[in-house]
């Protein structure tokens, strides 16, 4: 996400400098893409900024002053609901009052958001909307919770997922002519969705099925988090899987759209997979993904991870043979063009927010 946001905005013109907090970029990724650092302390809750305010005038190269700051980018994918408790808002609600304060513009770009029930985290995102010159939701759950805080804004707005138009760059090496990815997330099991032992079993299922059908199965490590649940699935599958680990976002895309498809729990192994044409099934653990299938003309390709392999069968099938294949892909082709177009609109209002 941050790539893109960097990637769109540098297009538009070289004039702007961009900073971003230590946690959320590694120290190769800032210096790849040029970017200063704002100093951030993770775990200080509303004070977390407080080294930026503190940096003195003369400070070294690479870091900025809290004061520097003219718009905020939230890119957050999804911070803000019952899931992450009050904390995450609250901190932004926080930052974001002190940004306003030095005149400041604040724009949340697309990302999932809600349920609020908590009423801690209600009070906090009342104030973040309120703040907000912009506040994209990605997808309709989302925009209707936010609706359910404040009623309807004309700055609260609905735009789609926009890493999608970021090009991947080719792998080091070359899949196997009928490649299918396999991308599972650590997240299924935090958030709920699944139990450790029927999660393992929907994989070693799936490399069975795949391997039935004469296609490679792989493991793609999307994640380094992910490390520990796919060295789980290698041991429970009596077939050789091998594991690819890729760091670099973009050579991750690249390796998604050399797969022949692809079974993800990752948000965005499943949009890599679906703007690249590759026919995709996603097991997920909030609406974002029900909803992004939606966008891209499949919704019928979310499984659960207790699903039988009568019904993990059918859905592979209707992945890897025609006709249904090749309509898939023809679908998601027109999917991206239009969500392109709607992205392109989004970013054209995010301009003339940053500019008015």
């Amino acid at each position: 996400m941050l790539r893109a946001v960097v990637d769109r905005l540098r297009r538009e013109s070289d004039d702007w400098s961009f900073a971003v907090a230590g946690r959320c970029a590694t120290p190769e990724t800032r210096n790849e893409l040029g970017l200063d650092r704002l100093p951030w302390v993770q775990g200080w809750g509303t004070q977390a900024d407080c080294l930026a305010r503190l940096l003195p005038p003369l400070h070294p190269k690479g870091w900025v002053r809290a004061s520097d700051i003219h718009v905020v980018l939230d890119a957050s994918g999804f911070a803000y609901g019952d899931s992450w408790g009050p904390e995450k808002a609250q901190m932004a609600a926080a930052y974001y009052r002190r940004v306003k304060k030095r005149g400041g513009r604040i724009i949340l770009l697309p990302q999932a958001l809600g349920p609020f029930e908590n009423d801690a985290l209600r009070t906090a995102f009342c104030e973040v909307i309120e703040l907000a010159d912009r506040v994209y939701a990605r997808d309709a759950t989302s925009l209707a919770a936010v609706h359910d805080l404040g009623g309807e804004q004309s700055h609260v707005r609905q735009s789609y997922d926009f890493t999608h138009t970021m090009t991947g760059l080719a792998p080091d090496s070359t899949l196997a002519p009928r490649t299918v990815g396999l991308i599972p997330n650590r997240k299924m099991l935090d958030m709920g969705a699944a139990k450790r032992d029927e999660y393992v079993s929907l994989f070693t299922r799936a490399i069975r099925i795949v391997m039935e059908r004469d296609c490679t199965p792989l493991i793609l490590i999307h994640s380094a988090e992910d490390r520990t649940l796919a060295d789980a699935i290698v041991q429970s599958s009596p077939h050789p899987t091998d594991v690819i680990e890729e760091a670099h976002p973009l050579r991750v895309k690249g390796l998604i759209g050399q797969c022949h498809a692809v079974l993800s729990s990752r948000f965005h192994g499943l949009v890599n997979a679906l703007s690249a044409a590759v026919p995709a099934i996603a097991t997920g653990w909030s609406h974002k993904y029900q909803h992004v299938l939606e966008d891209f003309g499949c919704p019928d390709m979310l499984l659960r991870a207790d699903v039988d392999d009568e019904g993990l069968t059918r859905t592979l099938s209707a992945l890897l043979d025609e006709p249904r294949r090749s309509d898939t892909i023809a679908g998601l082709r027109e999917a991206t063009r239009g969500q392109n177009e709607y992205t392109e609109a989004m970013w054209r209002d995010v301009l003339a927010c940053m500019g008015g």
